[in-house]
């Protein structure tokens, strides 16, 4: 999982959307600046790859504040998934909402995305042809 981690670690930042004030379902979006940062990483394989791995009745997403940044990990005991993303930038503005209004089993979206500097809200990134999410079982603090 060391490349996993390393490829992420391009990110620019991580999001959290909840939607509560929408009938989208709440997502957790993984930001580069560019479509080359993903490219160039392999970011874009790697998420494909765990796209078939994870289960959004077992995979969950656990995100803890580590010194002014986030550090976000995959646990999954059934399919051996553990890794972690350290000192990702992120608002905390969008994180306290986000676990305010998602309880710990409700399933989310997790999904890459790019830089917009036209809008508040990144660009969602398809990793392949048909775009495909990956749906987590929940969240932990």
């Amino acid at each position: 999982m060391q490349k996993t981690t390393a490829a992420f670690s391009k990110a620019e930042r991580i999001e959290f959307w909840d939607n509560s004030e929408t009938k989208e379902p709440p997502m957790v979006i993984l930001v580069f600046k560019t479509w080359d940062d993903i490219l160039n990483s392999k970011s874009h394989e790697i998420y494909n790859s765990l796209l078939d791995k994870t289960d959004h009745k077992s995979t969950f997403l656990k995100v803890e504040e580590v010194n002014g940044n986030v550090t976000m990990s995959f646990v999954d005991g059934k399919n051996d998934i553990h890794f972690s993303v350290k000192n990702l930038k992120y608002s905390k503005k969008q994180l306290d909402k986000f676990f305010n209004n998602i309880v710990p089993n409700r399933t989310f979206g997790f999904v890459f995305g790019l830089h917009d500097s036209n809008n508040d809200r990144p660009m969602l990134a398809p990793t392949k042809k048909e775009f495909e999410i990956m749906t987590l079982a929940g969240i932990i603090k």
